[in-house]
């Protein structure tokens, strides 16, 4: 059974507009490796189907939700958010502070070259003008052109050089200025 097909048995009481974008999204992740056991849970319909192999490279089938591993991905937001959180509470770094203190490498400038200072508060609320690459127009961007892991994907990156990578894509916007869903999480932990 297809992904399609799968998704399409879960909603069979409801239709939703949504439906061919999130078909085509898990279809092209699936066939380009980037996910392993996609599971998708409706709730409405109470069930739990699933479509694709839950493993590369054995590509062994997963039957149930209750005989396969996940990938818990944005869980280690709260998690180092917290542990930043607690660092905060013992003095140890402010929420003012640069994060170029513990990161001098890290110097991301705006699309014009500018470079500006990025802080930890920034970093936690999500307004450092980072973004996420699966965020980007389809086709790739700066973080596409860059090599930047989003931790979606199974690349061989350690967190150093995903950093290193990050910071030659311009920011989004001036830190402080917006909020986006991103990647600062990650910088964060490092």
């Amino acid at each position: 059974m297809t992904v399609k097909q799968t998704i399409q048995l879960a909603n069979a009481v409801a239709t939703d507009p949504m439906q061919a974008r999130i078909d085509a999204a898990l279809d092209s992740a699936i066939n380009e490796q980037r996910l392993s056991a996609p599971w998708s849970w409706v709730a409405r319909a109470a069930k739990s189907p699933t479509a694709g192999p839950s493993a590369w490279p054995t590509a062994r089938p997963a039957r149930h939700a209750s005989d396969a591993l996940f990938r818990l991905s944005s869980v280690t937001k709260p998690i180092t958010s917290a542990a930043a959180l607690a660092l905060v509470a013992q003095g140890r770094i402010g929420l003012d502070d640069p994060i170029a203190r513990w990161l001098p490498e890290f110097q991301p400038t705006l699309a014009d070259g500018t470079r500006v200072a990025i802080t930890v508060r920034q970093l936690l609320s999500h307004t450092a003008g980072l973004g996420y690459g699966f965020l980007e127009a389809q086709g790739g961007g700066a973080y596409a052109r860059a090599g930047v892991c989003d931790g979606l994907e199974n690349a061989p990156l350690s967190l150093e050089e995903n950093i290193r990578r990050l910071a030659t894509a311009p920011l989004l916007y001036r830190p402080g200025t917006d909020w986006g869903y991103s990647i600062a999480t990650d910088v964060l932990g490092a």
